[in-house]
């Protein structure tokens, strides 16, 4: 069975956005550096110093599940249906949605975290799980 990591990109003061649901501030280092990096999609380059590209590139590959929740999935669209890292994403929700353009995409919407981690650990297999 796979391990279970836990990441977040957060401000030293605990937050992930600002007060209008911006993510710029922490995000914007993804796209401030001279070394291009991928998830799993091939459309989405990733530009980052090369501290941060090898560190992406040691442990992004070894990602197959995702576990995020539905706020994270609304904001982003669930990335047009393509998983930002690893091949399958568990969304925690008590409602999915009923008009996301994407449905054959790879992305499992449970109701729960601990039946998402439960999911996620099977279907990474001896793979890393997050």
């Amino acid at each position: 069975m796979g391990n279970v990591i836990a990441s977040a990109v957060v401000s030293l003061d605990g937050f992930v956005a600002d007060t209008e649901d911006g993510v710029g501030p922490l995000f914007d280092w993804y796209g401030n550096g001279p070394v291009e990096v991928y998830g799993s999609d091939p459309g989405r380059p990733f530009h980052v110093s090369q501290a941060s590209a090898d560190y992406i590139n040691a442990t992004w590959p070894n990602v197959r599940s995702c576990v995020i929740g539905r706020r994270l999935f609304d904001i982003t669209n669930g990335w047009n249906g393509v998983p930002a890292v690893g091949d399958h994403v568990f969304v925690v929700t008590h409602e999915p949605p009923a008009d996301w353009p994407f449905p054959d995409a790879p992305f499992t919407f449970v109701d729960g975290i601990e039946e998402a981690i439960a999911q996620a650990k099977k279907h990474a297999g001896d793979s890393t799980s997050r």
